[in-house]
């Protein structure tokens, strides 16, 4: 099934619609498997390259702060397919009591 994305792309930043046009030359089973977004945030090869990595981050697997932690800042979400707890800013896998320079409270 092809989804109608144009009225999302008409307001989209250029490089959301330079990527549709890469997106398009997919062949079409190849569309099929792979949808739009998972394509735009790294093309199904892991986390986007422009998040930091944990070293950057300052990235620890255990806060000293039991009151901040990974589990409740606003960047972490856990990825519903596979159930990974993910960080929208830095690379890779983050672990729940996990802490770094960009944790933001709810």
């Amino acid at each position: 099934m092809e989804l109608d994305y144009n009225e999302a792309l008409k307001n989209s930043p250029p490089w959301i619609k330079d990527a549709w046009k890469e997106y398009n030359k997919l062949d079409l089973k190849e569309r099929e498997k792979t949808p739009f977004l998972w394509f735009v945030l790294g093309k199904g090869n892991g986390t986007p390259p422009y998040k930091a990595s944990k070293v950057d981050s300052k990235y620890k697997s255990v806060s000293k702060n039991p009151n901040v932690i990974c589990g409740n800042c606003i960047f972490y979400y856990v990825q519903p397919i596979r159930g990974l707890k993910i960080c929208s800013q830095i690379r890779g896998e983050v672990d729940y009591e996990g802490i770094c320079r960009f944790w933001k409270g709810n």
